[in-house]
């Protein structure tokens, strides 16, 4: 855990990593858009709405989970920025006539890579913290007065000390999976088989890791059944990607389509 960067003047490494996220998506968009017939100045005006709508639907959907859970343990709520930014882009593609597919494909990379830089600042900023370790695993202790340490406190299950229990470092797990999937997602770019299924293989890859990354998590607390917001919104997710990928396959068989969508050039 290294919560700043540096104290005079005060930067949170939390900052740090989101702008250094934001960046590396847009520069990787841009990269992306290249030869696909998408002009790189709607890269350049989509990051700014992505962004906006991300943040908006992160305390959005964190004061609802408080709400649900009488609990103000979820400031933000990661899949709820992903929701309303997917929104977003949707309606700035339908204003600009940009296929969704083909604009769809060009951010899917870039927004796992983005995922996987916050949860780094998740990590130093000592945020999204796991549950103890009990076994040979890989485990973490945080310092006195970070969040993990005053949950175990109020919880009992630590008196007091100057680091917490070792906990599981989920945030680096799931910077580690966002990671793999954004290099996967750029993979043979060119070559996806119709536009638009690598934003669906976001959309049912990331939610499945989500889901059983949540079992790990200590600060969400459960709204039904013992599952989590998160755990019933990626189910919801889930869901919404696989039958769209069906719907869609089936729609490009019958109209005979076997590869790529056609690309779209900015007039």
């Amino acid at each position: 855990m290294h919560p700043f960067l540096s104290e005079h003047p005060l930067v949170p490494m939390y900052g740090v990593c989101l702008i250094a996220g934001i960046l590396l998506a847009w520069l990787l968009a841009r990269s992306l858009a290249k030869g696909t017939g998408v002009h790189g100045s709607h890269v350049d005006l989509l990051v700014p709405v992505i962004m906006a709508a991300g943040i908006a639907g992160a305390y959005a959907f964190g004061s609802w989970t408080d709400f649900l859970t009488a609990s103000p343990a979820n400031g933000t709520v990661l899949l709820g920025s992903l929701l309303l930014a997917t929104a977003a882009g949707i309606g700035y593609a339908l204003l600009n006539r940009i296929p969704l597919g083909l604009i769809g494909d060009i951010v899917a990379a870039p927004i796992a890579l983005g995922i996987a830089c916050g949860r780094i600042g998740c990590f130093a900023a000592g945020c999204c913290y796991g549950t103890p370790v009990h076994s040979p695993l890989p485990a973490v202790r945080f310092p006195q007065n970070s969040f993990a340490w005053r949950d175990q406190v109020a919880r009992q299950l630590l008196a007091g000390g100057t680091e917490s229990l070792p906990v599981h470092p989920v945030q680096l797990y799931e910077a580690g999976a966002a990671m793999i999937l954004a290099i996967l997602l750029c993979w043979n770019f060119r070559q996806r088989r119709l536009s638009g299924e690598r934003f669906l293989a976001l959309a049912m890859a990331y939610p499945v890791v989500r889901f059983f990354l949540e079992f790990l998590r200590a600060d969400n607390p459960g709204i039904y059944r013992g599952l989590t917001f998160s755990q019933l919104a990626s189910i919801a997710v889930l869901g919404l990607a696989v039958g769209t990928l069906l719907m869609r396959r089936r729609l490009a068989m019958r109209l005979g389509l076997h590869l790529e969508g056609v690309a779209w050039r900015s007039q």
